[in-house]
């Protein structure tokens, strides 16, 4: 699995993937770490180092805020805290920080001294306060599958982070750790995954954000535009989350060539929610409450919601029983999704609608399904369906590899991901008769 700007907790030999610098500065505008204010009085978190793109960024405006204020460097030995959790990482990133203190005329035994002090090795989780020291925490947390941590530090973590729930990956602790360190008025600004924005396991933390005195600020959705180094299908999007009063929210989402606009323009344009060629920006008086989704992939599209939650019925309403959800994961589409009924055992399939097969406000069925493996009683038993077994094992390897815990349970190996919701699938299929 992907680990963005960190190698903590990694199986070894999996991929580290680096925020390129056009973002790490737009990411720290955001939050409001700038050399206008006077840095070297405040403190700000890093919690996972990794390559140290965003340190060297907040190394660069730390030492300019001390120019501009008259504070001596050597007084802000405390205003940096950054965690890496994998020494060797941890050294390379004071020697980057080292280099980059030596580039802007920082005395080479001063840079030394400032860098160890800065960076720390250990992990952001075990050795996060249970109190508010930070106004600042900044950058990219790891983006890990449950599947990938250790039993024992999955344990360790979910009995220390309420809202790491369910299948929760290993930056829901990050947001809240990152959160509950906040001084009033602080700010998170990470750029992560936004899955948990949508799906379940991010339900518990989306409460502790709307209902624990937190405000969300500003969304950029980044999906489609080369945030990182290396291309991946994390789904990123900047959260800038303070501690204080829900206020308004600006939702934007980065078009082609944004990397190329001065950073300056795209915060302009997002301060003032006004549009441009390579950002979408809108803004909205009030935010969403309690476990509901934040579905923020199109400012366009959540205005029109807003409006017709304001205007007409709330669309999930517990009165009527109305929900929504996303669809199912299965962790291997091109195994479990086909295209027409495969030759298995006919209850093993059930027929599957794509986003694409809404047309004019009707389904009109590709003839997708779904291979389920799942019924009302939990996985099947694959002795009891040879054709759906005949079909899967050919699959094994690759579905087997997504889950570290296959020695403890070897049977489990053909499981999606979510577990289909067959009482809701037989209501549906009642209502349409």
């Amino acid at each position: 699995m992907i680990s963005l700007d960190s190698t903590r907790c990694l199986p070894r030999g999996a991929g580290v993937i680096y925020t390129r610098p056009w973002m790490v500065e737009l990411v720290l505008d955001l939050a409001g770490y700038l050399p206008e204010k006077p840095l070297a009085d405040l403190v700000a978190i890093e919690p996972s180092v990794g390559d140290g793109a965003f340190l060297q960024a907040m190394a660069r405006r730390l030492v300019q805020s001390c120019e501009r204020h008259g504070t001596p460097l050597t007084q802000a030995t405390k205003a940096i805290q950054a965690f890496e959790i994998d020494p060797k990482a941890a050294d390379r990133a004071i020697a980057v920080v080292c280099a980059t203190l030596v580039a802007l005329q920082v005395p080479s035994a001063v840079g030394t001294l400032l860098a160890r002090e800065w960076i720390r090795v250990g992990d952001f989780l075990e050795s996060a306060l249970c109190f508010p020291i930070a106004d600042f925490v900044i950058g990219n947390p790891p983006y890990i599958r449950l599947e990938e941590i250790p039993s024992s530090k999955a344990a360790m973590y979910r009995s220390s982070f309420s809202a790491m729930r369910g299948r929760a990956d290993i930056y829901i602790a990050f947001y809240q750790a990152a959160l509950e360190q906040l001084k009033p008025n602080g700010v998170c600004a990470f750029i992560c995954a936004d899955r948990w924005m949508l799906n379940d396991y991010g339900s518990a933390l989306r409460e502790f954000i709307t209902s624990g005195g937190y405000s969300v600020c500003h969304i950029v959705e980044a999906h489609e535009v080369p945030a990182f180094e290396t291309v991946v299908s994390a789904y990123p999007a900047v959260t800038i989350i303070a501690r204080e009063i829900q206020g308004p929210v600006t939702v934007s989402k980065a078009l082609a060539g944004i990397e190329h606009e001065k950073t300056a323009a795209l915060v302009q344009s997002i301060a003032h929610a006004r549009s441009s060629a390579v950002l979408r920006v809108a803004r909205f008086p009030d935010w969403f409450h309690g476990t509901e989704p934040w579905p923020c992939s199109s400012p366009d599209a959540l205005k029109l919601l807003k409006r017709l939650e304001a205007t007409c019925f709330p669309l999930e309403n517990k009165a009527t029983g109305t929900r929504i959800g996303i669809g199912v994961a299965t962790g291997a589409d091109h195994v479990f999704i086909t295209q027409g009924k495969p030759d298995i055992e006919s209850d093993r399939i059930l027929p599957l609608a794509l986003a694409s097969d809404l047309v004019d406000g009707h389904v009109v069925w590709s003839g997708h399904c779904l291979v389920n493996p799942w019924n009302e009683h939990g996985l099947v038993d694959l002795e009891e369906y040879p054709r759906f077994e005949t079909y899967l094992r050919p699959h094994q390897v690759l579905l087997n590899g997504r889950h570290t815990a296959k020695k403890e349970r070897p049977g489990r190996w053909h499981k999606t991901i979510d577990r289909v919701n067959l009482a809701l699938y037989k209501k549906k299929q009642a209502l349409h008769r």
